[in-house]
């Protein structure tokens, strides 16, 4: 009696795998991309919610998102309290509306929001998530 796989078994097995491998790439791929938007757009929420924060406990601050380089970062004080480059972090590219370089959400002391509404489109091959940001900071995603 022997025990074990000829290599014909193994080959016809591995065969199986590399086309299952490849037929399932191309799904992974998107899901892949749509994260990483989405992960982006969570951070941008975060941020606001954050800056919103820091004005309260500043007396103020600003958010300001920079198309190139993908950057959002948060001021107070005269000072950057935080920074993030998005398009290192999620690999993701910014599209502003009007398309603007740059804009920036300021808040009070109240952490009210001062600025015209804006949306910011987040992008990574097919994959796009968008979020409107109306005057007073309010947030609506797309």
């Amino acid at each position: 009696m022997r025990h074990g796989f000829t290599i014909l078994e193994l080959a016809g097995v591995l065969a199986l795998l590399a086309v299952a491998g490849s037929l399932s790439f191309p799904v992974g791929w998107s899901v892949r991309e749509r994260l990483s938007v989405v992960g982006a757009r969570e951070e941008l929420v975060g941020l606001i919610t954050r800056a919103r924060g820091e004005a309260l406990r500043h007396g103020g601050s600003r958010l300001i998102v920079i198309r190139d380089p993908a950057e959002i970062r948060i001021e107070a004080g005269g000072e950057i309290l935080h920074r993030v480059d998005i398009r290192a972090t999620w690999g993701t590219e910014l599209v502003l509306s009007g398309g603007r370089p740059s804009f920036e959400l300021r808040f009070d002391a109240s952490g009210l929001g001062r600025m015209a509404a804006r949306s910011v489109t987040l992008t990574r091959g097919s994959a796009v998530a968008r979020l409107i940001i109306s005057a007073y900071g309010r947030i609506r995603r797309e």
